[in-house]
């Protein structure tokens, strides 16, 4: 079994109903825009990826950027390379802050909409444009990266002597995720390894209060406490599909099962995890999912599953229906 292919597609079944259709190159050209017959279908604009979002692709009207903040998008012609002479012009709410070979970066001026213009430097003529938007920051917090947990799981923290991975959230009034490509990330009690724009790895090597000052946009320093703990109260089944759901699982099919360690009202990143089954099915893939397991079970009947990490346990109990009648196993 590819322990890894199965994690990843039943994640993307359970928590992406629908990817983002990438947005369509330009087929007319703009009223009051002088198009260039070297781009008829348009070029593509993907912008920045958000580390903690599983399936995040970057679509070009998908995120924000914060006011104060800075989005690259990278630009090509589809699956060919740009290979054109260019330059990128964006006015109002958003402006160019600098440009490379195929990327053009903006910054957020102040909350609202621009237009992205990559054009012909020597004839001003377009090559494609899209609506780009800025929004100042309402919030900034950490959310889970590796460990897939339950919706609103809460306050965070991280087991001492690990180096769990967190994403620095930053939202706008609606909950909506903006970009700061520029974010900086400082601690106290803990040391930082950057992984991504928006995604540190926290070490403490010892039990104790952590602080990571957040600088984004244009707020001042934001400074966000979690706890670094050396054991947990108890393990708690998380996100799971389809035994939380409203489909069965049946023989021959598929689960995603997945728990969440728990420290008072906090959920506990970083721990060492590990799944047993009494029956055939279980397979696990640490390194892309630590805290979640995949069960593919070959016949019906009354399955454990049983979880444990940071010294506790826990089991989860699974009824597999038999397959419908001319399925095949």
């Amino acid at each position: 079994m590819d322990t890894k292919r199965l994690l990843a597609s039943l994640l993307f079944a359970s928590l992406l109903p629908a990817c983002p259709s990438v947005p369509p190159g330009r087929l007319d050209c703009p009223e009051g825009e002088t198009c260039s017959d070297a781009t008829p279908s348009g070029l593509h604009f993907d912008g920045a990826r958000i580390r903690s979002h599983a399936f995040d692709f970057g679509a070009a009207d998908a995120r924000a950027t914060a006011v104060g903040g800075v989005q690259t998008y990278d630009i090509s012609r589809g699956l060919e390379p740009l290979e054109l002479e260019w330059t990128a012009d964006s006015r109002g709410a958003l402006a160019v802050d600098h440009v490379g070979a195929s990327s053009a970066a903006v910054r957020g001026v102040s909350a609202g909409t621009s237009l992205l213009r990559i054009v012909d430097p020597e004839t001003g003529e377009l090559y494609d444009r899209t609506e780009i938007a800025a929004a100042p920051i309402a919030s900034v917090g950490i959310v889970a990266v590796d460990e897939i947990l339950l919706p609103g799981a809460g306050r965070l923290a991280i087991a001492a002597g690990a180096r769990p991975v967190v994403g620095i959230a930053l939202e706008d009034a609606d909950g909506e995720r903006l970009i700061d490509e520029a974010l900086t990330v400082d601690a106290t009690g803990a040391s930082l390894e950057r992984r991504g724009w928006d995604s540190v790895a926290v070490r403490a090597d010892a039990a104790g209060p952590v602080a990571l000052s957040i600088k984004a946009g244009d707020l001042a320093p934001q400074r966000i406490e979690l706890e670094a703990v050396d054991g947990i109260d108890a393990i708690v089944p998380g996100l799971s599909s389809p035994i939380l759901s409203d489909q069965p699982l049946v023989a021959g099919g598929q689960a995603l099962i997945c728990f969440e360690g728990r420290r008072g009202d906090a959920t506990v990143l970083g721990l060492g995890w590990t799944f047993a089954a009494d029956a055939d099915g279980l397979s696990t893939a640490p390194e892309l999912l630590p805290n979640c397991a995949a069960f593919e079970p070959t016949a019906p009947g009354h399955v454990t599953i049983t979880a444990s990490a940071g010294g506790k346990s826990t089991q989860l109990a699974v009824d597999v229906l038999p397959a419908p009648p001319g399925s095949a196993l």
